[in-house]
């Protein structure tokens, strides 16, 4: 009997692929790298675009969706943009102190990165489709129980295509991103606004406690005192005030290098977190919206023209009271 036993056809299958798929792997992982996509999902939209619109997912209503197509937009497929990162304060944001309060100047430059990766992985999937550009695009920002260190950044949207215009072929840095719905692109477009970019201003600061430091004490009328009486905490207001002046100045400093003459749908969120061993805050501002550009020269269908607007995205469940011949 020999000491060898030779390999079924099966098993040989079975190694070829996982060696296959070790290989995808590991070129995925390159590619992220390099700030790309995995393979899988290259491969996907490759396939999704050759059959040529004749499958399309979206978030669009009903009622936007067919809004959208007797306009000409052509919805393609849903896109993602994702990264998942591990952030941490550096000493460089306040050092051993623990009753430093001001800024955390590599918490806001890194989630301002990861979050600009994350619109571009976005984009790249949009291109593969040949989509013009991105709208109702949602950007959320997770963090898990297991980890207070760990935090993923994902965005998504719907990719469409639009039909051939003056404002199209003016349009910079295709494909676009918004966080405008179908009805609003819709609006905004018809009346000859462009929307450049999804704009994103971040802001991270830390404030310590009142009571853990003696200048921030006097301000509340000496130690022990702000747990008697009703007093406004002023580390904790300078540090709302702060942070929100630094995301809004990050914002405008996006719309500007965006080309863009503004900025609309502006969502704020401001977050509050308790720094792990310490009795100091971490407060979050972060502002998003879509910056927009009008086009010269470009036909505005809805000017001067009195439409009456119905939300067509607003889904509510709403009980119609019938009067009887009693009432």
């Amino acid at each position: 009997m020999p000491f060898w036993k030779k390999e079924t056809p099966e098993e040989l299958e079975r190694k070829a692929l996982a060696a296959l798929q070790e290989a995808e792997q590991l070129e995925s992982l390159v590619q992220l790298r390099e700030g790309g996509i995995p393979v899988p999902a290259t491969r996907r939209l490759q396939k999704q675009a050759s059959l040529d619109g004749k499958f399309f997912s979206c978030n669009f209503s009903p009622a936007e969706y067919l809004l959208a197509r007797q306009a000409g937009y052509q919805p393609l497929s849903q896109v993602v943009g994702s990264v998942f990162t591990r952030m941490e304060m550096g000493d460089d944001d306040y050092g051993v102190h623990s009753s430093y309060s001001g800024p955390l100047s590599s918490f806001t430059i890194y989630k301002s990165h990861a979050q600009a990766l994350a619109v571009e992985r976005l984009r790249q999937e949009a291109k593969i489709l040949g989509a013009h550009g991105v709208i109702g695009v949602t950007v959320r920002t997770s963090r898990y129980s297991w980890s207070d260190r760990f935090a993923q950044f994902s965005l998504t949207g719907t990719a469409v295509r639009l039909p051939d215009s003056a404002a199209l072929r003016q349009a910079p840095n295709l494909p676009f991103t918004s966080t405008l719905s179908g009805q609003e692109f819709w609006q905004l477009y018809e009346s000859g606004y462009w929307p450049c970019s999804l704009v994103i201003g971040n802001g991270v600061y830390l404030a310590c406690n009142p009571w853990s430091n003696p200048k921030t004490m006097a301000l509340n009328d000496g130690p022990g005192m702000i747990y008697t009486k009703n007093v406004e905490l002023h580390t904790y207001s300078e540090g709302v005030k702060s942070t929100k002046e630094m995301a809004m100045t990050n914002l405008m400093r996006e719309v500007h290098e965006g080309g863009a003459d503004g900025a609309v749908d502006m969502h704020i969120d401001c977050k509050m977190t308790k720094v792990p061993s310490m009795d100091n805050v971490i407060i979050d501002f972060t502002a998003v919206g879509t910056g927009v550009l009008y086009c010269t020269g470009s036909q505005q269908k809805a000017a001067g023209n009195r439409l009456l607007i119905m939300d067509l995205a607003r889904k509510t469940n709403e009980t119609i009271k019938v009067p009887t011949a009693d009432e």
